[in-house]
């Protein structure tokens, strides 16, 4: 999941406070790991939903997300688009605050924090981390039959799945073809959304 993030001591301190000064026109800033990263194509997607100019919101980009987010710790930006797996220490040591998270539930680590659609905007569900094995074009089918098979047995690992769960992400595991469509999806949600604020995505 990713969630939205601010300074304990700035001047945002729920997500409608961000999304009313947004929709304002205010000027905010946030960091994210550079341009065309997930965290940057976040705060495009929070735009459109909220009817924000995105022109307005300020990017200030990072080599990596873990120094996106010691800008927000440090005051230096107002706000950053997270993934929880990467800010989870941060957030139960008190020097971030979560404001949204991208899953459709709430996330039991974070049990306080408000889903996208209880805030209002489900488009920002479409903003989640992942990740995805891929193999040559022509990959013989019993290679991908033994990959399937190995993962399988990860995805019933109980170390793993409570290694993931204690980390802030979401243990699943997709089929080939669950794999294809989703990531299918995530390219057309992001295409749309990037082309109506004039950005590109190839």
């Amino acid at each position: 999941p990713f969630v939205l993030v601010v300074n304990p001591d700035g001047k945002y301190k729920t997500f409608e406070d961000v999304e009313k000064a947004a929709a304002a026109g205010a000027e905010i800033t946030y960091s994210s790991a550079g341009v065309g990263t997930l965290l940057h194509i976040a705060a495009a997607v929070f735009a459109d939903s909220v009817g924000a100019d995105f022109e307005k919101m300020t990017h200030v980009p990072f080599k990596g997300g873990a120094k996106a987010a010691a800008a927000v710790m440090g005051g230096q930006v107002d706000l950053s688009f997270q993934n929880l797996s990467s800010v989870i220490g941060p957030i139960q040591a008190g020097k971030l605050v979560p404001v949204m998270v991208t899953t459709k539930e709430r996330f039991k680590a974070i049990p306080d924090v408000p889903t996208a659609s209880e805030v209002g905007h489900p488009q920002m569900e479409s903003i989640i981390g992942w990740s995805a094995l891929y193999g040559p074009p022509g990959l013989p089918d019993d290679v991908v039959a033994k990959w399937v098979e190995v993962l399988g047995k990860v995805k019933e690992d109980k170390s793993w799945l409570r290694l993931n769960a204690k980390l802030g992400n979401i243990p699943s595991i997709n089929t080939p073809d669950e794999m294809k469509s989703f990531a299918k999806g995530q390219f057309e949600t992001f295409q749309r959304i990037t082309s109506k604020l004039g950005m590109t995505i190839k």
